[in-house]
């Protein structure tokens, strides 16, 4: 176990933040502690005309995230239609209804060419497709995103890793772990899974289409709290779960995603903010006590 604060700014700014790199090559995925980032690419801001600080949850970019030692990154892609050629469709990474001014293929070269200068880290990639309706200029068909998202990634299927319930960080290193919440996708990279909203959390199953295999994923994601406590107990229940997944047997290979994300007084930049506000000193404050020696999900 090694405990790790986040961000390091060492003098070294080629190699900052590299803290995956010196870890246990054989320590699994799921009893890592990897700090993530919700709807990660609204950091870089909106298209002009379709988008606004109501969707952002992010005050920085997915660059600056990776340098601050984010290494889990929330994005939702959907298709959009280019104005000036109606036929075309574009994978783009939205919120909502919102268009970011990052494409999926620009967002994901950053992630690898951090990859590519830092081979000892990974990356996971969390993401939907971003379906809400949006008339003129968004192309919703599932049917379109699975062709578009499989040709993309099958064509680049040497940057994503295999998933299986017991990966280990050597078996990612240099490369991303696609997790999609898309369960139509036809592409056997990374893992598949169901979602859900409950206050109490939710267990969904995590399969690979490439190998057969699956795994159970403890998800908290209660976004739209009624109270800023009822979040925080939701976070603190989960974080006990996750506390055991390096010590004991029956948990072995049990994976978490506990977000600390959401909002109460309205889905806005200043929800998001004020929930943040609320939640990220108490977690952080959690995680400091001297008897914690878990890990988070």
């Amino acid at each position: 176990k090694k405990r790790i604060n986040l961000p390091q700014l060492p003098n070294d700014v080629v190699n900052k933040n590299n803290w995956i790199t010196p870890l246990d090559g054989n320590i699994y995925v799921s009893q890592m502690s990897i700090p993530g980032s919700h709807d990660a690419a609204t950091g870089d801001g909106f298209a002009i005309g379709v988008g606004g600080e109501a969707a952002r949850t992010q005050s920085v970019s997915i660059s600056k995230q990776w340098d601050l030692g984010v290494r889990a990154f929330d994005l939702r892609p959907a298709l959009w239609i280019d104005s000036f050629d109606g036929r075309k469709r574009l994978m783009w990474i939205w919120h909502a209804t919102y268009r970011t001014v990052n494409s999926w293929n620009t967002t994901l070269n950053t992630i690898k060419s951090k990859l590519d200068a830092n081979p000892g880290e990974f990356a996971i990639i969390l993401f939907r497709h971003e379906d809400e309706a949006l008339a003129g200029t968004k192309d919703n068909d599932a049917n379109k995103f699975n062709t578009e998202m499989t040709n993309w990634i099958n064509e680049r299927s040497s940057w994503f890793v295999d998933w299986k319930p017991d990966l280990t960080i050597d078996e990612c290193r240099g490369k991303i772990l696609l997790i999609s919440r898309f369960e139509q996708g036809n592409w056997t990279k990374g893992a598949f899974t169901g979602w859900g909203h409950d206050e109490g959390g939710n267990v969904v199953t995590m399969r690979s289409k490439a190998n057969g295999q699956t795994g159970k994923l403890l998800l908290q994601d209660y976004y739209d709290a009624d109270s800023y406590e009822r979040k925080t107990t939701a976070i603190k229940e989960h974080l006990k779960k996750s506390a055991k997944f390096h010590k004991d047997p029956n948990d072995k290979n049990t994976w978490m995603i506990n977000h600390c994300s959401g909002y109460l007084v309205a889905g806005s930049s200043v929800g998001y903010r004020m929930n943040a506000e609320e939640q990220n000193p108490e977690i952080t404050n959690y995680l400091s006590r001297s008897d914690w020696e878990g890990s988070t999900g």
